[in-house]
């Protein structure tokens, strides 16, 4: 009997806490300088404003998100973390992928920034592991 109910509360934890949970812009932590790797400077007063963050939770937290520009490499991202990044107004390919030990599809947006806008992007990941990559708002209640 006692059994039951140790699987009973496994499975219930197991199906409700594997999905990854957002954070808010303010309570992210920023990346670290070596995981910042392009798009670091304002090099124009129009440059466009781009911020991902990557979800807190259990599931992937092992492993960085790779973020990628237009097929480079610009920098990764822990959980609970954010990167900034500063690009001339044009259109993007932005796309995402799991690092190391954690495999994952690449997920890719294609992303027009006008000139000193800011865009805002959340990295997250559904209960079965699977990667999710949008646009996400500024000021929210996550937390």
């Amino acid at each position: 009997m006692k059994n039951m109910y140790v699987l009973a509360i496994l499975s219930l934890l197991t199906a409700s806490g594997c999905a990854s949970v957002p954070v808010s812009v303010d309570l992210a932590k920023s990346a670290s300088g070596t995981d910042a790797i392009l798009f670091q400077k304002k090099t124009s007063e129009a440059d466009a404003h781009l911020i991902v963050i990557r979800d807190k939770g259990f599931v992937g937290s092992a492993c960085k998100t790779k973020i990628f520009v237009n097929g480079d490499l610009a920098g990764q991202v822990s959980a609970a973390h954010k990167i900034e990044f500063w690009l001339p107004a044009s259109d993007y390919l932005l796309a995402v992928q799991p690092a190391g030990i954690c495999a994952g599809l690449l997920v890719e947006r294609d992303v027009v920034f006008k000139a000193n806008e800011e865009k805002i992007f959340r990295i997250s990941m559904d209960q079965n592991g699977g990667l999710q990559f949008g646009p996400t708002m500024r000021k929210n209640s996550y937390n």
